[in-house]
């Protein structure tokens, strides 16, 4: 295998820790950072590790993710918890905060850009009372956000705050050897400095700003919704009494039309092509969902109409007829039958056809 970093590039750091932390060796390249070393893509992405098949893996997580695998150590489900939390919350804000730091000198917008993030880490780290984020064992989940974040908690000038189980946590992580060496190997220093180099090549982050409080005290009290014993009492009879309580469905008579003063609701779902049987894919994939919003709707006392059926028209209908040496309208019709084994009982509404009309129509 062949690993592909940067200098001062942060996602090297875990990648090479994740490396020598589960004994992986690799033929080990340094690049610059706009380098293109995976040939089917348009853009660099560095790190990369080129495997011995020739596929790359081009993800900082899932790189990391691989050499914990591969040594042996498979994430459970908190630690994937935490890989997503990395990638889809401190990311995007970790990112937009070294670059205020690093290439604005804002440290100030920078430091509270953090806070929502480091908050949550720092309280989640006190209610587990473990070394670690998922124990009392090191797991790639560490690593991850250790590496995310060693330039803001290697430096003193970086306005965090006091987080002492934070704290506590990033330095155990920092004295183990394998992250000791990937500093040395990747960084030039602590702190953000050493990643104005590769901060400059990236493009300008960008995060939707989001109101986490409300802006003034009545909204506050507003938005505080208590729940009393009374009322969780009541919720937990009605519960045990089933369905005696739920109003049944109004009696339906069709052609069922709008109705003025009333909720009228049109359902359809997306129409399954007749180049195959009917299977349960199907009823998952949209048939289910709408059949249930619908049964909700009509014990809700809506005027609701529930429209289905199957698609008739199109290159998959004429190629299957083609294969069967039939005309498209009698291999769709032996391929619906009028109530399907896969789907009887299973909808609330007739299956109808949206094929071709009968010869008597035909102009």
């Amino acid at each position: 295998m062949k690993l592909f970093l940067s200098k001062g590039n942060p996602h090297c750091v875990k990648v090479l820790a994740a490396a020598e932390l589960a004994g992986i060796k690799c033929d080990i390249s340094y690049v610059n950072h706009e380098e293109r070393v995976v040939p089917y893509l348009s853009h660099a992405a560095v790190p990369a590790l080129e495997l011995p098949s020739g596929l790359h893996l081009f993800s900082a997580n899932a790189i990391c993710r691989f050499f914990f695998e591969t040594g042996g150590r498979d994430p459970s489900s908190l630690t994937n918890q935490w890989l997503e939390w990395e990638a889809t919350e401190l990311q995007p804000t970790l990112s937009q905060a070294l670059h205020l730091r690093a290439l604005q000198g804002k440290g100030a917008e920078s430091a509270a850009a953090l806070l929502p993030p480091l908050s949550f880490l720092e309280q989640s780290l006190q209610k587990r009372a473990t070394p670690f984020l998922c124990g009392d064992e090191v797991t790639v989940a560490d690593i991850v956000l250790w590496g995310a974040l060693y330039p803001v908690l290697s430096d003193s000038s970086f306005m965090t705050g006091e987080r002492a189980q934070l704290g506590g946590w990033f330095e155990r992580v920092s004295v183990l050897q394998p992250c000791q060496l990937a500093v040395g190997a990747v960084l030039s220093g602590k702190g953000v400095e050493p990643l104005k180099g590769y901060l400059q090549k990236q493009p300008l982050p960008h995060i939707q700003r989001r109101e986490t409080q409300p802006s003034n005290q009545a909204e506050a009290e507003d938005s505080e919704v208590v729940v009393t014993e009374e009322e969780m009492q009541a919720a937990a009879q009605t519960w045990s009494r089933g369905l005696e309580d739920c109003p049944a469905p109004a009696s339906r008579e069709h052609p069922i039309l709008p109705q003025e003063g009333r909720q009228n609701i049109l359902v359809t779902s997306a129409l399954p092509y007749v180049n195959n049987v009917p299977h349960l894919g199907n009823i998952i994939g949209c048939v289910l969902s709408a059949d249930v919003f619908a049964r909700y709707g009509r014990l809700r006392g809506w005027n609701l109409l529930y429209v289905c059926g199957t698609d008739e028209y199109g290159t998959a209908t004429e190629n299957k007829a083609r294969e069967e040496g039939l005309a498209p309208r009698r291999s769709a019709t032996n391929t619906t039958p009028s109530t399907p084994p896969s789907t009887a009982g299973s909808t609330s509404t007739s299956i109808t056809s949206a094929g071709p009309p009968p010869p008597t129509r035909q102009r």
